[in-house]
Parts: structure tokens; C-alpha cells; sequence
């Protein structure tokens, strides 16, 4: 197996619960295999539920719900691939997402649940738009890379700024 493309055993749960549910990843780095896992079995909207919310689908508020709706949507796929991602692929873009989001600073922001496409221009250009479909706003983004650790981003529409971001991760 090439250092370029390891394989993939990953298995994260949520524990301490009634049902312990979480993810499982196998497969390697370019075709990585996503599924839903239980202990006890239960059905996958019952796994995502008890992930996503720590109970059963019934216990969900009206916002939980909408995020399992988009999740289980996202989750929805062949060969590891969701139905969002291979529509974006099959149309050029490289995210067509549908989730909770928030975007910007102060009470103007963009949030609730967004749907958002984007193109990879260059290594380190992006660029996005996200529609909202809770209240009516909408966002075009730019995030660019500075360096390892930076990146800035400036987004206009309903409500317009610009941002620098700091990103470490330690190990």
C-alpha cells in the first residue's frame, strides 16, 4: 500500500448512553467506506439519532430534527460516496451541502440551516455561496490560504466582513 493512500480503520463512538452509536471508516485515504454503527443494533435514523443527539429520534426538537433530516440525507450514498457529494462531482463543484451553519459576527450573521456550494479554484482559493432556508440570507464566500496556519475569508450578502483565521492542531 503506498504511503500516499494508507488504509483506514477508524471506529468513533458516542458512549455511557442506552445506545452506543457513532461512525466507522475502513477502506483507505481515496476511497474511504463511511457507515453507521450501534451497540445494540438499531436502524441507521435510530444510530444518527442517539450520535447526533444522545436519544431516540422521538426525543428530537424541531431543530435536531431538521439536522438529523440533512445528516441522514448526507449519509445517503454508494461506495462511500453521499448523494450530495457525487450531484456536486457530477456538475463540477466540489461541496453541495445542506446543514446548520454560521457564518459571520454579531446577530446578523448567517445560521440555521444552509444550503451551500463551492469550488476549489486553486490550491488555496475557494469559493462559496450559502443560501439560507430557515430566514431568508444568503452569503458569497472567499476563503483564501495564507500560510500553514492562516487563512482569510471574506464573505458579503446579508451581512458582509472579513475574517483571519487561526488553525492548530496539536497531537
Amino acid at each position: 500500500m503506498p504511503l500516499a493512500n494508507p488504509s483506514l480503520d477508524i471506529v468513533a463512538l458516542r458512549r455511557n448512553l442506552a445506545v452506543e452509536a457513532g461512525i466507522e471508516i475502513t477502506g483507505n485515504v481515496r476511497a474511504p467506506l463511511v457507515r453507521l454503527t450501534s451497540n445494540p443494533p438499531v436502524p441507521d435514523s435510530e444510530k444518527l439519532s442517539w450520535l447526533l443527539t444522545g436519544g431516540p429520534s422521538g426525543s428530537a426538537s424541531a431543530k435536531e430534527a431538521a439536522a438529523l433530516s440533512a445528516a441522514t440525507a448526507a449519509l445517503i450514498g454508494r461506495g462511500g460516496v453521499s448523494l450530495t457529494q457525487s450531484v456536486a462531482q457530477s456538475i463540477g463543484l466540489d461541496e453541495l451541502s445542506v446543514g446548520q451553519r454560521a457564518t459571520g459576527a454579531g446577530a446578523d450573521a448567517l445560521e440555521g440551516q444552509v444550503v451551500t456550494v463551492g469550488k476549489r479554484l486553486t490550491d488555496r482559493l475557494y469559493i462559496a455561496y450559502d443560501q439560507g432556508l430557515t430566514i431568508a440570507t444568503q452569503a458569497l464566500r472567499v476563503e483564501y490560504v495564507l500560510s500553514r496556519f492562516f487563512t482569510v475569508a471574506a464573505f458579503a450578502g446579508t451581512t458582509s466582513g472579513i475574517a483571519l483565521n487561526f488553525r492548530r492542531t496539536w497531537r
